[in-house]
């Protein structure tokens, strides 16, 4: 037996790659070859990576390496070699790092709700939900159409909570965006063409909705009116509401720091309305307009909003800093200092300086 006490010097230690240039090089022997971490006993059999990457012998550590049978001197001094040569594997120090320098990226858009504000992304997408289409039986088809029943009857009753919270947050005025809501839920030209669709062409209810849903969104994508253009969001928000009812997966909505500032493609209105609102200092999307219900939602919070910026929020990662200019239509991402001290903080949103506006007096129209 023989018997000599070697370290660790490769800078990575006896990671994998190190440990599989031992491997080789020991079982070119006959002997049996052990380590053993000098602080702490424990013994692996240097013929097997596995047993080897047990030791977790990082850089500096003593290791006592013991051969075994009629070629031991010529293994042990074999392995000692590939120790004091770091493994062969001629490491190189990693360049040091250099900061990320992240350049002040500056959108226009048309600013919704005035007030100006600076905070940390929080990227939000809706997300078409995949839905896909499934045979349906004869005999379970009236199942499936009591199961869209179902869900239009748990959509109503989300949409009842969320107007009544719109009432208090937001008042009457407001709050008959979701009365509108309801109606398209009663309305059988949605629900009824759903049900005939899953009885005529036996199909599964989610493909039944969002193939109506499609039809119905195509019709107010052709309006010339942008107004009425603006309320295919309504029922694209009603669809989105039934879909993730029959699918069970409920709608989600991220924990809001209390800088944060919601960046997305576009918003629904119900997503606003749902929204902790008591965090979120602003709103900046891809697309929507002045008359969209989402930018009348963030008039009625006074909470600052940009729309129309396009593609912006690919452009965005959640974290970054941003200040959102609402009474200039412009977003500005990652800041520089001088940036920051050129903007005014302190106005506020268009609500509250409503209210302050009408403090002193009633409210009378100029005929």
């Amino acid at each position: 037996m023989a018997e000599r006490t070697v370290e660790v010097t490769s800078r990575l230690g006896l990671h994998a790659r190190a440990a599989a240039n031992l491997v080789r090089v020991a079982s070119r022997f006959q002997s049996k070859l052990t380590l053993q971490r000098s602080d702490g006993g424990l013994e692996a059999d240097a013929k097997s990576i596995l047993s080897i990457l047990t030791l977790a012998a990082s850089h500096g550590t003593a290791l006592k390496l013991v051969a075994a049978g009629d070629d031991e001197n010529e293994a042990l001094e074999a392995v000692a070699g590939l120790f004091s040569r770091a493994f062969d594997e001629n490491e190189k120090a990693d360049p040091p790092r250099l900061p990320v320098v992240k350049h002040e990226l500056r959108a226009r858009g048309l600013g919704v709700s005035d007030g100006v504000v600076m905070g940390r992304v929080l990227r939000l997408h809706k997300g078409a939900r995949d839905v896909y289409r499934a045979e349906i039986g004869g005999g379970d088809l009236e199942r499936e159409r009591r199961r869209f029943r179902a869900a239009v009857r748990l959509s109503r009753r989300q949409l009842d909570a969320i107007k009544q919270r719109a009432e208090k947050e937001l008042g009457r005025g407001h709050a008959y965006i979701f009365d509108a809501h309801l109606l398209f839920l009663e309305d059988a030209k949605l629900t009824r063409d759903v049900e005939d669709f899953i009885l005529n062409e036996h199909s599964n209810a989610e493909w039944a909705t969002k193939v109506v849903g499609d039809r119905l969104l195509s019709i107010y994508a052709q309006m010339n009116d942008e107004y009425l253009r603006e309320r295919g969001s309504d029922i694209e928000d009603v669809i989105q509401r039934l879909l993730a009812n029959l699918t069970g997966e409920g709608l989600k909505y991220p924990h809001l720091s209390e800088d944060a500032v919601i960046v997305a493609p576009d918003l629904l209105p119900s997503t606003v309305a749902e929204l902790d609102l008591n965090h979120v200092k602003a709103i900046a999307t891809d697309s929507g307009g002045w008359t969209s219900h989402m930018a009348i939602i963030a008039r009625g919070l006074g909470l600052t909003a940009v729309v129309g910026l396009r593609d912006f929020y690919q452009r965005t990662r959640t974290g970054d800093r941003i200040i959102v200019d609402g009474r200039e239509g412009e977003v500005i991402l990652h800041p520089a200092a001088e940036t920051i001290a050129q903007h005014d903080f302190n106005l506020r949103p268009q609500r509250e300086v409503e209210v302050a506006a009408f403090d002193s007096g009633p409210v009378t129209t100029r005929d």
